[in-house]
């Protein structure tokens, strides 16, 4: 039974080899899917590829630090964002968003880092529903790193949205994770807040998980 699981998983990998793009710093001999600035690469996700459920994309990041914002708009997703490392391929901003995603299903995050700098910053904005996973990735920002919010329905609804962590960094000076509207998953994952003298503190507090 293991065996058969096996190769099935891999005849589903390969069917969709090449539903890829590629970030890199240099894409010399990489095709047209291969983009070397973070807005050129989010205009031809959405407005070109139109990733869906059944068209699924993978985007390879590969090492270096990548300036700039990826957003999902809403309603969109099923899109990976996959790494070299969480020390080696850095989305970066300041003040960020660096990340930015409105009620988007199926997104996935593995092995790079999202930072954003400077008062204020946000690493990942997050609003109203949909979900996402997370695995091996630092976030990092001096406000809030992970910022989920803009709920659609009343206070009393119950959670809309579901995200996991599994081996997530997430390093702030204000607050760690703030989550308002859906279901957060942390596994095996560290959440730290260094306030330094003059940082700016959401509602008065300094906050791991709020």
């Amino acid at each position: 039974i293991l065996l058969i699981a096996t190769t099935a998983f891999l005849g589903a990998g390969s069917a969709h080899a090449q539903e890829r793009a590629y970030l890199q710093t240099d894409c010399t001999g990489m095709g047209p899917e291969c983009f070397t600035s973070t807005s050129a690469l989010d205009s031809w996700i959405w407005n070109t590829r139109q990733p869906s459920s059944a068209a699924p994309l993978v985007v390879e990041i590969g090492a270096g630090t990548f300036t700039g914002t990826l957003t999902c708009p809403s309603g969109n997703g099923h899109v990976t964002y996959h790494g070299v490392g969480r020390d080696r391929s850095i989305l970066s901003g300041s003040p960020g968003p660096v990340f930015q995603a409105t009620d988007c299903e199926a997104l996935g995050f593995q092995d790079l880092a999202i930072e954003a700098t400077g008062t204020g910053s946000v690493a990942v904005a997050w609003q109203d529903g949909g979900s996402s996973s997370w695995t091996d990735v630092d976030l990092r920002a001096v406000f809030v790193p992970w910022y989920n919010e803009a709920c659609s329905g009343a206070g009393s609804d119950p959670p809309t949205g579901e995200h996991f962590f599994w081996g997530v960094k997430v390093e702030s000076r204000g607050t760690g994770v703030y989550a308002e509207c859906g279901d957060l998953w942390i596994y095996g994952s560290d959440v730290f807040v260094r306030p330094e003298q003059g940082d700016l503190a959401y509602f008065g507090a300094y906050v791991g998980v709020w």
